[in-house]
């Protein structure tokens, strides 16, 4: 079986913050729904760590190679 990720060593810390994103964001959504004040502000926390968290693997999958294997694309496919 290929490697999805480009490193080895960074398998499991890769796996972690992507998964800490994907659920993270919804749990922050649902907190601020909650009728508790700290609630309320923790979900606001989630929401923008999340956030920001998104942003840069976005900029990171855009820029480099995070993945072992690059597909090409229609545009640079001949």
């Amino acid at each position: 079986m290929k490697p999805v990720f480009r490193y080895e060593d960074g398998v499991w810390p890769n796996v972690a913050a992507i998964g800490f994103t994907v659920l993270g964001w919804p749990m922050g959504i649902a907190l601020l729904g909650q009728a508790s004040g700290w609630l309320n502000a923790l979900g606001v926390l989630l929401v923008a760590q999340t956030l920001i968290w998104s942003a840069y693997f976005i900029h990171e999958f855009a820029q480099t190679p995070s993945f072992a294997r690059r597909r090409p694309t229609s545009a640079g496919a001949r």
